[in-house]
């Protein structure tokens, strides 16, 4: 999603930067216009500061003795320096060389760097100096009458260290050039007069030059000859740093846009994240926890989250609570079925009970042993079944019961009984665990019932055994044996007994198949029937003779 809003944000750019891009291209033009002209007249205006700052120490010289003879040697000095303002120190020399005055009082020693000797038609002079460890400018007048030399020491910045430094910036330099080509300040950046290039320079104006140095560097060059001073002045400054600023300001006109889509795309960024995609995030996440069963999970969204987005997770609350109420309301109703069906169940048992009692009484009035027999026998299967049922209320699933305990209940309560105990048999049972579908139940109890009660009637004798082996050959079938070391029959299949009519009626209606196996000596009874849902067969008992 992010992705698309910033191709979306770039795409509804494109005609701004691209319109940007074209009306920068002629604002640098402009502006590189602008600004040469501006840094022109600043250079020009240097050029001339320049010359009045040197004619005005030129005047100064001239018009220190008289101010000297009126005010004495120390005071004169310091009131021309007070007037002239950017000059730094005055030193008055006589022929021996040796200062008479000076002020301030404390200067270090001035060193005279290679000078022109005065010319004897003019005692005045500018040459290079260096006051103790500074480089200065010097002015010199030589009074011939009074033998002494009075001098003016100006810094080699020449009071333009704002215009350089700041105005035309990197790369700009003053110039003082004397006619020969000798450079009292700064280094030559323009051609001798003997190259021919002052031909062109003024001495009565600034002239504007463009010079490509020996260096290869493209100078923009002001200059003006000052006749009187018998000087060149320049000002120069570097083109590449003129176009550099030229450049400067047109580029925020396009970085503008950029920083404004980088801003753009960054809120995009952060409100997705926080508008739609953490919200999303959590929508999905409770949705999940939901569906895995954590019926109280719930969707809890900030403020910052976008209306719909808090819409679509109140929606999900509100049908994840009706939900979990109505998980609640069938949790609820299927206890109260459980217990009422572990209520029936436990009813039926005792009403077998019941019937069990009342088949006690009936056998006590019994006079033969047919009926006493014919009675015993009801009673092993009605009690099977009652134990069916209680192991049906006594499980947490009324669906299944488990073979294991119920098996080990029904023929601990077929050897009460049989009286197996009082005849010598032993009656075992070897179990696998597994889980018998309700409906299957009473007619599996059924057939153990007439499997045990053949095989003690007529099979097991006196200190003979009977086993019951339940085992399962495969996830989907379930094998009953039981089995006695009895006398054994002679053709299985000619069984033609009632025990042996039901027995085959419940493996039908079980789905599955009985057989005997003779296992000398003694008999096997064996059922096999599948572990799956099958539709009940009617159970059918064949009414013909025993």
């Amino acid at each position: 999603m992010r992705v698309r809003f910033t191709l979306l944000l770039t795409l509804a750019l494109l005609p701004w930067l691209f319109l940007t891009a074209l009306e920068t291209l002629a604002t640098i033009d402009r502006n590189r216009d602008s600004q040469g002209q501006l840094a022109d007249v600043v250079a020009a205006n240097a050029v001339g500061e320049v010359g009045r700052t040197l004619e005005a120490g030129r005047l100064g010289l001239e018009a220190a003795p008289q101010l000297i003879a009126d005010m004495g040697c120390e005071e004169g000095a310091a009131e021309v320096l007070g007037r002239l303002g950017v000059y730094q120190a005055m030193i008055i020399k006589d022929d021996s060389d040796v200062p008479v005055c000076q002020s301030p009082a404390s200067l270090p020693s001035l060193e005279m760097i290679n000078p022109d000797p005065f010319r004897a038609q003019d005692s005045f002079r500018i040459e290079r100096g260096r006051l103790g460890e500074t480089d200065v400018v010097v002015l010199q007048k030589l009074f011939p009458s009074s033998g002494r030399t009075y001098t003016l020491v100006l810094p080699e910045k020449l009071g333009l260290k704002d215009v350089l430094d700041v105005t035309l910036r990197e790369g700009a330099r003053a110039t003082l050039t004397k006619p020969s080509g000798q450079a009292i300040v700064g280094t030559n950046t323009f051609p001798t007069p003997n190259e021919g290039a002052m031909d062109r320079v003024s001495d009565t104006e600034v002239s504007l030059l463009n010079y490509t140095n020996d260096l290869g560097e493209d100078r923009r060059v002001a200059v003006q000859f000052f006749r009187y001073l018998d000087l060149y002045v320049t000002v120069s400054r570097d083109l590449r740093h003129e176009r550099k600023v030229a450049f400067m300001n047109p580029y925020t006109s396009i970085l503008l846009p950029i920083f404004a889509w980088l801003v753009g795309f960054g809120l995009i960024w952060i409100g997705t994240q926080t508008m739609l995609l953490t919200p999303i995030a959590k929508i999905r996440r409770t949705s999940r926890q939901f569906a895995s069963g954590k019926l109280g999970s719930r969707v809890d969204l900030s403020n910052s989250a976008a209306a719909e987005v808090q819409g679509l997770a109140y929606s999900l609350n509100s049908m994840a609570s009706q939900l979990e109420e109505r998980d609640s309301r069938i949790a609820d109703n299927m206890d109260e079925k459980d217990t009422l069906m572990r209520e029936i169940h436990h009813r039926v048992k005792n009403n077998l009970q019941i019937i069990i009692s009342l088949l006690n009484m009936q056998e006590r009035k019994a006079e033969t042993e047919e009926a006493i027999a014919t009675i015993s026998e009801t009673r092993a299967r009605i009690n099977a079944i009652a134990i069916v049922h209680r192991g049906l209320y006594e499980s947490q699933d009324l669906r299944g019961v488990d073979l294991e305990p119920f098996v080990s209940r029904l023929v601990s309560t077929l050897s009460e009984s049989l009286a197996t105990e009082e005849a010598g048999i032993s009656l075992t049972q070897s179990v696998e665990s597994c889980i018998l579908n309700a409906d299957n139940a009473i007619p599996v109890a059924l057939f153990i019932v007439e499997a045990i009660s053949n095989a003690a009637k007529h099979g097991a004798k006196r200190g003979g055994a009977i086993e019951v082996i339940i085992t399962r050959p495969s996830d989907a079938s379930l094998q009953i044996d039981v089995r006695d070391n009895g006398c054994g029959v002679g053709d299985p299949t000619a069984m033609r007994g009632i025990g042996t009519r039901l027995m085959r009626g419940f493996a039908r209606q079980l789905s599955g198949t009985l057989d005997y196996l003779d296992n000398a000596p003694g008999l096997t009874a064996r059922l096999t029937m599948p572990l799956i849902d099958n539709e009940a067969q009617p159970f059918q008992v064949s009414r013909k003779g025993r």
